[in-house]
Parts: C-alpha cells; sequence; structure tokens
C-alpha cells in the first residue's frame, strides 16, 4: 500500500507522462481523447494525453493506412487503385464473413517493432497507446462506431501460459476503455492448437483455421453487433474465421479491429458489378 508520504509527493509532484510506444517522457502540445474521433489524424505531431499517450516522433514514424486502402479488409493497394470501391485479391477470391476490417497502419516499422515488443517482451503499456489508436480508426468508421461488444482474438491456453498473457485482450481492453464499450474476454476460445499461420499459403491457412475456435456462451452474442480486436492482420483468416463462429452463435453482424495490416497485395482488383 503506498504510504501517505509517497501519496503526497506524487500529488505535489507528478511524475512525468510517458509515451506509450517509445516510453520517452512527454512534452508538449496535448489534446484530450475527447477529440479522437474527429480529428486524431489532422496533425501527427500532436501529443495525445489519455492512459495511452503518444509522442510526436513516434507518431510521425508510424506507416498509417492511408487510401487507396481494400474496402472490405482494409490492407492498403497499390497506388494506381484510385477507385473507392476497390477490394484486394483476397477478399475477391475467398468472400468475408465480417462486414469491414480496419487498422492503424502497416506492419512495418516502428508499428511492427512495438507490437513485437509487446508480445515477446512484455511490453504491456504499449497495448493502451495502440487501444487509443485503434480507438480513433472504429470511431470515424460506420459501424464500428456503434458496436455492443469487443472481443479479442483468443490464445491457446498453453501459449496463454507461455506468455503470460494475451496481447489482443490487453489491446481490446483499451479500445473498449476509450470507446466505452464493454470487451467480453471469454466469448471466444481456442479448442485447439493451430500451427503457425506464417508459412502457410492463403488456402491453408483457412484449413488450419477452421474448427479452431468456439463461442462459449452463444447467448452472449446473439443479436449483437460484434467488434474482433487482434494485433495484426495477415491474409485474414484468423479474423474470418472468428467471424464465422461468431455469426453462427447468432451475432448480428462481426467488424474486425487490428493495430497493423499486413503489407500491400501484389494484385489488387477493382470492385464491379456482378
Amino acid at each position: 500500500m503506498i504510504s501517505f508520504v509517497d501519496a503526497l509527493l506524487e500529488l505535489l509532484f507528478p511524475p512525468a507522462a510517458l509515451c506509450g510506444l517509445c516510453g520517452r517522457p512527454l512534452a508538449g502540445k496535448r489534446l484530450s481523447v475527447a477529440g479522437v474521433g474527429r480529428n486524431w489524424l489532422i496533425d501527427r505531431s500532436i501529443m495525445w494525453e489519455a492512459r495511452g499517450t503518444i509522442c510526436s516522433t513516434c507518431l510521425r514514424r508510424i506507416p498509417f493506412v492511408v487510401a487507396p486502402f481494400c474496402i472490405k479488409c482494409g490492407k492498403p493497394l497499390r497506388a494506381a487503385a484510385r477507385d473507392n470501391e476497390s477490394t484486394c485479391l483476397d477478399c475477391r477470391s475467398w468472400g468475408r464473413f465480417f462486414r469491414k476490417a480496419r487498422a492503424v497502419g502497416v506492419y512495418d516499422g516502428i508499428l511492427r517493432e512495438h507490437i513485437h515488443a509487446l508480445k515477446y517482451q512484455g511490453q504491456r503499456r504499449v497495448a493502451g497507446a495502440l487501444g487509443f489508436l485503434m480507438a480513433g480508426v472504429a470511431s470515424r468508421e460506420q459501424g464500428m462506431d456503434s458496436v455492443d461488444l469487443i472481443v479479442p482474438v483468443p490464445l491457446h491456453s498453453r501459449r496463454y501460459v507461455e506468455r503470460g498473457f494475451n496481447q489482443a485482450e490487453l489491446i481490446a481492453g483499451s479500445v473498449g476503455r476509450y470507446l466505452g464499450v464493454p470487451v467480453a474476454g471469454h466469448v471466444l476460445f481456442r479448442l485447439r492448437q493451430t500451427r503457425s499461420q506464417s508459412r502457410l499459403s492463403r488456402g491453408d491457412r483457412r484449413d488450419n483455421l477452421r474448427g479452431a475456435f468456439q463461442v462459449a456462451n452463444p447467448g452472449d452474442v446473439a443479436g449483437r453487433s460484434v467488434l474482433v480486436v487482434d494485433d495484426v492482420l495477415t491474409t485474414g483468416a484468423t479474423a474470418d474465421e472468428c467471424s464465422r463462429v461468431l455469426l453462427r452463435a447468432g451475432a448480428r453482424e462481426v467488424y474486425v479491429l487490428t493495430a497493423a495490416a499486413g503489407a500491400m497485395e501484389r494484385e489488387w482488383r477493382t470492385d464491379s458489378k456482378g
């Protein structure tokens, strides 16, 4: 328990706010989280004051997802894809169970470094900062801005014991705080441990995940709009399987929100009639 003297000293001399990504002290202009939905990307040099704060240096280095991107999964497309109705080859080929997916940035550079710091070095402060940015994305997306429930992608129990935490659950908790939406960490669970997805083809990834997830209590999601939260979306196979299971359990619709999306597709197609 903190002593009276320590509490008084902290009140008189509050500790310096630290960047939620790099951990360095913050200084300068700050903006309340209340403005996150309207202008969080207008000036990347602004330092945000919230549970997850981010310094201007980190903000400038984040490879934000910008147009053109796939209107379904949110992954970046080639610069030549100027049509607002563009979808990536994955979404055109496979179809999706989720309504749409969005990400803060591309899985590269500083964003990749900090996601790795969270997952493999246990730097949990990163979850708060990522959640803050992700809440900004969700608040600007029709449908995502009015979900009923946030559900993190689960880890298998063995992986959870090894790591000590589920990074998706930590991030989801941060997103939920900023959006004011309840987080249900035990709605989805993994029935089995799957092979690593990194070296599998797109088709094999889907087969690898088939039947890997289950909804514990369908009544928790029945008739509700659900936001699935994870750290990274690559092909979208994991998010899609989670969405399929949630819809089968009675969810009205499913959206997906991640901190990062995989690099742009080498091929893209413009969405057309038919």
